[in-house]
């Protein structure tokens, strides 16, 4: 925090270390860490072996029987034979429905795995790349607070100076105090910003965000 009463300095030391962030190599590193991406690629290798039985097991063993039909006609109480008619039949028992279902099933499995891969690849993506313009964005913003800071204390060393000479009162001096401090404040503020954000990516990255932080001992 903040020590009262004093020029704006952060009780516990954080460094600014501005970085360049490849967005792309980023994305790759954090698909490659993700834990739950390679709990789901564990579970759609196990779905593939589940298919892969099932399938090989579907082949119906078909049950056929032949039968021979007298297609004779009674008129009259006299039988009159037209013909005889031969045939083949074939079921399909219902244990190899089971296994059609048990395929189909392993199919739709396979499928959601799939479709759950590809949307946490998208979440993996579209976080890093939101952390990297976050960082982007805060590294311009200290630029600009350095400016401001800059800027202040030229200006609180002219109203020092034209207090000395006497040309002004001291009133002016702690205005200028006052926006040299407020600018400080602004930047550290900032500079705080930054490094969460930076940490942020290393979370987004399946890192330990542990590691290096203020107070911890590597």
């Amino acid at each position: 925090g903040f020590v009262p009463a004093a020029t704006p300095e952060l009780t516990t030391a954080i460094t600014y270390s501005p970085q360049e962030y490849d967005e792309s190599t980023l994305i790759r590193t954090a698909l490659a860490n993700s834990t739950e991406l390679g709990q789901l690629e564990l579970s759609r290798q196990d779905a593939e072996a589940v298919r892969r039985i099932a399938r090989s097991q579907e082949r119906p063993d078909l049950i056929a029987s032949v039968g021979i039909t007298d297609m004779g006609q009674t008129l009259g109480g006299t039988a009159v034979s037209t013909g005889w008619f031969g045939g083949v039949r074939v079921d399909v028992p219902i244990w190899e429905r089971r296994r059609q279902e048990d395929a189909d099933r392993a199919q739709r499995a396979l499928d959601v795995l799939e479709q759950r891969i590809v949307a946490t690849r998208e979440q993996v993506t579209q976080e890093v790349q939101r952390q990297v313009r976050a960082a982007v964005s805060s590294r311009a913003r200290i630029g600009i607070g350095e400016q401001s800071v800059t800027l202040a204390r030229k200006n609180r060393e002219a109203a020092q100076g034209m207090y000395d000479e006497g040309l002004s009162d001291y009133l002016r001096v702690l205005d200028a105090e006052d926006r040299l401090v407020e600018a400080e404040r602004s930047l550290l503020q900032e500079q705080v910003q930054y490094f969460l954000t930076a940490v942020r990516i290393r979370r987004a990255l399946d890192e330990d965000v542990t590691q290096g932080l203020p107070g911890q001992k590597g």
